[in-house]
Parts: structure tokens; sequence; C-alpha cells
């Protein structure tokens, strides 16, 4: 898989599209197997800002509004994510065995009970990530790069809840 600023193993991105005071939702992911996944050239050149997110099963869950992102019993081995960005800009990636991104962007649009979170159970990601800053066909000094990597997260909220990161995670 290649040529993606959002990619996953089963999602790029999720993302709940409704009014502000809906129900809140769970995305529930439970029981999956991404084998053998290789991820690499976001394509993305000569951009301001550009923001990556690379995940064994999830790219970018966006939690804004109340969601929840529940994830049990995936396995992603043999993972292999690399990349090496080209051109001008700043590039920031957000890079996990299993998610690269779960939270909210907007701190104004945090849930007003607590429901905003990832939770992560019974779960395993092995691989490699390979992030160069080696210039490519660009030069070192027309970009700058940075990055949140986990093996199994990037960057995320966290459920506050006893045991929501469990269990051989």
């Amino acid at each position: 898989m290649s040529g993606g600023s959002a990619m996953g193993g089963l999602f790029g991105i999720t993302d709940v599209f409704g009014p502000t005071d809906q129900i809140v939702s769970d995305m529930i992911i439970q029981d999956v197997n991404v084998s053998k996944l290789k991820m690499s050239n976001s394509g993305i050149e000569d951009n301001a800002k550009p923001l990556i997110y690379w995940g064994g099963i999830v790219g970018k869950g966006n939690l804004c509004e109340g969601r929840v992102l529940d994830i049990s019993k995936a396995k992603v081995p043999d993972f292999s994510i690399s990349d090496d960005p080209t051109g001008n800009g700043t590039f920031i990636y957000y890079v996990g065995g299993i998610a690269g991104y779960a939270g909210c962007e907007y701190t104004h649009q945090s849930s007003s009970d607590d429901h905003q979170y990832l939770s992560l159970k019974n779960s395993m990601a092995s691989g490699t990530i390979d992030l160069k800053n080696d210039g490519g066909n660009g030069s070192k000094d027309s970009y700058s790069f940075s990055g949140y990597v986990g093996g199994l997260v990037g960057k995320s909220v966290l459920a506050m809840d006893e045991k929501s990161v469990m269990e051989d995670t």
C-alpha cells in the first residue's frame, strides 16, 4: 500500500459525521488479523505541513464529539512501514503497529462526559517502522521532519478506566 496520507490495514480514517449533540458512538474492531502489511511512500511533496497517519489497523481514528475506538484481539504480524519524504515542508508522522492516531485534534470538541478514548485489549503488532530523514530527492535544508511513533499506537487519548489497555497488549 502506498501513496496516502492516511493508511491503515482496515481503515485509513474512521469518522462519524453528524450534529454535535448526537448520541455518543463506539467503533468496535475485534478479532482481526492483518498480515504482511507493507506501507511506504506517502507521496506527499512540497506541502507546507503534511500530516501523515499510518497504522496497522487504523491510520487515523477521529474521536471528536464523544467517540470511542475499541480494538480487541487484533493482530498485525510482520508489518513494514517506511517513508522518506521529499520536497519542501514540515512532515509530521503519526505511526503505530495498531493505530497511527486516535484522538481529537480540536480541544474545544472534547466530549462532555469523558466518553472519548481508545481502548486496546489483547492485541499485538510486530514489524518495523523506518522513517528516514535523508532528503530523498529533496534537500535536507528544505524540510523538517517529526513524528509520533509507537509499536502499538503513535498518539492517542487512552481510556482512564482500569484495564482499558491490558492482557498481553
